[in-house]
């Protein structure tokens, strides 16, 4: 077969999967952006009385009566051990990862107004498996860099009510990677990049001192990721249009007393959106892929004990659904259904509020059976299959430092 038809085979073979940052849950959504909320198991959409209220619902914002600065990291260590079906053992790259987010919301002045702005990693990390797994020509290293930058604008229509909008400025980088098995060819490498635009918009409802209820919806977005495709040494140009997906969470708060806040989140991801994806280049061909990943519930539970001290105790819970279905499944993306568990702990001044916390997830052993991959250039049929048990744990920790001015 001549090298220019191989690589047109490539493209038509291709299963680099434009999703393959990943990420340790949630599919690959990044949902930990504040250590208190961490350590309430991201139960946060009602209670939203702190500067990160501008990502998990922006009506909040209206409870912080100054100007307010918050910044913070959430760094993790996720391990998948994959067990293929002739009993073969391998790992992944197990180093730690950090995502940061800042946050700033400022009250303005003689209006009902409060304005906000955060940057944050709403999708993305990495996953690296080495080179001798024995699914190499289906994944090996990726990454996908997801930036997002959003104002928003929240208004105490009254003050039981508050209502909030904005715009989403969203920074998309991939660089994803997999060996092949022709002699002709090293490795097939594509890169891309591009930027979009989407909304936020929330509600917050505070009935009574004792129950407070949220909700936000965030819309999806698609990216065309204009770059290049590389095939051994050839290169070209290539698009790749992605979709992200929208995003709706309902909460609600009970507060038996002025030192206890209970709260549960309940979470849908839409990722029906990624469905199939269309990869066109210059010189090598167009390919559809397919992925048919499924909308998806997390369930957040959280819990926070304020102390007379200052210091407060949170712990929470989160269950997350599983999106991927075998017959697409993916190292790359080694989803199931997970648990995670946190506690934190944090401690509140005048001007000055900080919070750290650690989160231990653990995936149920997921057996995948007959995942379909396409085969490689010049192959009839697949030579390797992501067929296997896989296994997986996180450790994360998360810290949060917030000034009042």
């Amino acid at each position: 077969m001549e090298y220019k038809v191989q690589k047109h085979l490539v493209i038509n073979g291709l299963s680099l999967l434009l999703a393959v940052t990943g990420a340790y849950s949630y599919g690959i959504r990044v949902d930990d952006m504040d250590a208190l909320a961490t350590a309430r198991g991201n139960a946060f959409t009602a209670t939203a009385d702190n500067p990160s209220a501008v990502y998990y619902n922006p009506s909040g914002i209206t409870q912080i009566d100054s100007p307010a600065l918050s910044v913070g990291g959430y760094s993790l260590r996720f391990e998948v051990d994959y067990r293929n079906m002739d009993g073969e053992k391998f790992t992944n790259d197990r180093e730690f990862q950090g995502v940061p987010h800042v946050y700033f919301t400022l009250p303005i002045e003689t209006t009902p107004l409060t304005f906000g702005f955060t940057t944050h990693v709403p999708f993305g990390l990495e996953n690296d498996w080495p080179d001798d797994t024995t699914f190499s020509t289906i994944a090996t290293e990726s990454s996908f860099r997801y930036i997002r930058h959003s104002p928003v604008i929240a208004w105490e229509i009254n003050p039981q009510w508050s209502v909030a909008a904005g715009l989403t400025i969203n920074d998309g980088k991939a660089d994803l990677r997999r060996t092949h098995p022709s002699p002709f060819i090293d490795e097939v490498r594509l890169e891309g990049r591009d930027q979009t635009f989407g909304y936020v918009v929330g509600a917050h409802w505070r009935p009574s001192e004792r129950h407070y209820f949220g909700a936000i919806y965030r819309s999806r977005t698609t990216f065309d990721l204009e770059g290049t495709m590389t095939v051994g040494e050839d290169r070209t140009r290539a698009v790749a249009e992605f979709p992200f997906p929208d995003i709706a969470v309902i909460g609600y708060s009970y507060r038996p007393t002025e030192a206890w806040n209970l709260e549960f989140n309940l979470d849908w991801t839409n990722w029906d959106v990624l469905d199939t994806v269309s990869v066109e280049t210059e010189d090598f061909g167009d390919s559809d892929m397919d992925f048919n990943w499924k909308s998806s519930l997390i369930y957040k539970f959280g819990v926070t004990h304020t102390l007379p001290s200052g210091y407060r105790l949170s712990a929470g819970y989160m269950f997350s659904e599983n999106s991927i279905p075998d017959r697409n499944f993916s190292p790359s993306v080694p989803d199931s259904d997970r648990h995670l568990a946190s506690i934190g702990v944090g401690y509140v001044e005048d001007r000055f509020h900080w919070d750290i916390a650690y989160q231990f997830g653990y995936s149920t052993t997921r057996n995948v059976r007959d995942s379909e991959n396409p085969p490689p250039a010049g192959f009839p049929a697949p030579i390797e299959t992501a067929d296997g048990e896989y296994r997986s744990i996180v450790h994360a920790v998360a810290a949060t430092a917030t000034y009042r001015f």
